[in-house]
């Protein structure tokens, strides 16, 4: 009696062992493109016309909560309501590190309440997806660049502008702080932005 209900539970728990994993490793099936909707804007909105010839950039800001070294771009996009964001997918050339935050709401004190739900450090591969594993109902994210591919050239020639010509300029540069002046670009540079849930 005893080997056949142990034979029984350690069948069920196959079975169930089994289903389990083919429901984890089955393919996800994602919502529509959330930025199609009517009503969704964006601060750049060739980001979201559906067109991946057409390219938008990021606009500059110098939000205190946001510096670094000294600059960086945003793009903001509204959708007509909340929705639960699992992936986000970013058609980018140029794009190496960024934050993306959610708006959790208003508060008493200003309109939004952004959190930051992805950072990304390092791009390898374009186009980025970029999965959500903690969501909240949003109708509103932010993508925050904060380094691009076109920020290691600009500061070559920087850095070439700096040290060329007259040597007390060079001195004046050095001790100055003129490389601490340096903004870097960090203008995105976007085709597509596609935003999905499950």
């Amino acid at each position: 009696m005893l080997y056949k209900t142990t034979l029984l539970v350690f069948l069920f728990s196959l079975v169930v062992l089994t289903t389990g994993c083919h429901v984890l490793l089955s393919e996800q099936e994602w919502s529509e493109n959330y930025t199609q909707l009517d009503g969704t804007m964006a601060t750049s909105p060739q980001m979201i016309d559906g067109n991946l010839n057409t390219v938008g950039e990021t606009q500059q800001f110098s939000g205190p909560q946001y510096i670094y070294r000294g600059g960086g771009s945003e793009v903001i996009i509204t959708l007509p309501e909340k929705k639960m964001i699992r992936k986000v997918v970013i058609h980018s050339d140029n794009i190496k590190k960024f934050n993306l935050y959610a708006d959790k709401g208003g508060t008493a004190l200003s309109d939004s309440d952004w959190q930051l739900i992805k950072e990304l450090k390092s791009v390898k591969s374009y186009p980025l997806e970029v999965p959500i594993l903690y969501a909240f109902p949003t109708d509103r994210l932010r993508l925050v660049v904060l380094d691009t591919s076109d920020d290691a050239s600009l500061w070559r020639k920087e850095k070439a502008k700096m040290y060329s010509g007259d040597p007390s300029q060079m001195m004046r540069n050095f001790f100055g702080g003129g490389f601490s002046s340096f903004r870097r670009s960090s203008t995105g540079r976007i085709s597509e932005i596609e935003i999905y849930g499950i």
